[in-house]
């Protein structure tokens, strides 16, 4: 009976303070004297506060805002101190906000990180994290307002977005991109003025061409496809129309045979493709008695060589196709097969019955297809 006595003087003395240890060995020792039971009692309760104060000043100290809700919550059940729980509750809306602000940092809202940079202020979060945050918001606006004018055709516009885009940090991935339609819409303003000049500017013209090709049209869409399409016609046309007018000007049958194709070829109207035929014909008969006469001499003969320029020059100026033939049977028994050049290919339809039609009586000045053909008489 003394020691339970004793045992429960020890344990009422040491419910009061603070010492977790001592007084968990003094309730052990009055369980096990069989102290009153409402002695017992109130020493578990004063221990469960005692521990409950301990985890919550620890959880204070961490910076882990689950940890700190889960002490305040137990706090609040064992009947913690209420500064200690209020302290504790204003860190926990501390931490929460930094951890809020972090994670949107990183992210691409720029609405939720405008709400954690207001709740971060609110709470005193640290100035460097603010306005890392703040830094963060004006790149990612920044941002947002460069992709928007990328929808855009607006070449000032969108120089503009790029220059505040670079200072804000803005990935240079957007900025290349960015860059990229500025240089594609340079090419269609390019292309734009330079399909309202005349033969004149065929330089210019080309230069815009090829600028256009080298950098491209997509980020401009169909008007772009389109107005390149249209460029390349047209330079193609004015080039195909100066080729012929200086082939024309020569007595080079193969230049004249060339340019006379790829007028063909860009749509050359029909007044200058008669124009450039008659010409090609009109070589072609200076041409065409001395190629005949090579002919006929290289088939008498046994040079393959020069049996095969012989064919070659008179399948050019329109030497009648029979003796042509017999040419190439020639060659045939000589060893030797005559093979079209690529140049012969690409001209083959060029050379138009106009060559073997002065063979049979036609005159070569027959009349342009874009004149009135009825009687003048």
């Amino acid at each position: 009976r003394l020691e339970q006595l004793l045992r429960e003087a020890k344990l009422k003395e040491l419910i009061p303070g603070k010492e977790i240890e001592r007084l968990e060995e003094a309730l052990h020792l009055a369980t096990q004297a069989s102290a009153e039971e409402l002695i017992l009692q109130n020493a578990k309760v004063r221990l469960d506060q005692l521990y409950g104060t301990q985890r919550v000043q620890q959880a204070l100290a961490s910076a882990d805002p689950v940890e700190l809700r889960a002490a305040i919550n137990n706090g609040r059940v064992v009947n913690v101190a209420d500064d200690l729980l209020d302290r504790a509750e204003t860190r926990h809306v501390y931490l929460l906000a930094e951890r809020k602000l972090l994670e949107v940092t990183e992210g691409t809202d720029v609405d939720n990180l405008a709400t954690a940079i207001v709740e971060g202020q609110k709470v005193g979060l640290d100035k460097a994290m603010l306005e890392k945050a703040q830094w963060r918001k004006k790149q990612l606006e920044a941002q947002a307002s460069l992709l928007d004018a990328m929808k855009y055709n607006n070449r000032e516009a969108l120089e503009k977005e790029v220059l505040l885009a670079a200072a804000a940090g803005v990935p240079q991935y957007n900025l290349d991109e960015a860059e990229t339609k500025i240089r594609q819409l340079k090419a269609v303003q390019n292309l734009k003025t330079s399909l309202h000049v005349g033969a004149q500017g065929l330089t210019a013209l080309d230069e815009a061409v090829k600028y256009a090709q080298e950098v491209g049209v997509d980020y401009v869409g169909d008007t772009g496809f389109a107005l390149l399409s249209e460029a390349v016609a047209k330079r193609d046309k004015l080039k195909a129309v100066n080729d012929l007018f200086v082939a024309s000007k020569g007595h080079d049958v193969n230049a004249m045979l060339a340019a006379l194709d790829d007028a063909m070829e860009a749509g050359v109207e029909p007044e200058k493709i008669w124009q450039g035929q008659q010409k090609l014909e009109r070589m072609a008969e200076v041409r065409r008695p001395a190629a005949k006469t090579n002919l006929l001499l290289a088939t008498d003969g046994r040079d393959k060589r020069k049996l095969e320029e012989a064919i070659r020059s008179a399948r050019l100026v329109g030497v009648e196709k029979r003796l042509i033939e017999k040419a190439e049977r020639k060659l045939l028994d000589l060893g030797g097969q005559y093979v079209l050049t690529k140049g012969e290919v690409r001209t083959e339809h060029v050379i138009t019955e106009e060559f073997k039609g002065s063979n049979t009586g036609r005159s070569a000045g027959s009349e342009s297809p874009t004149r009135d053909r009825g009687d003048h008489s």
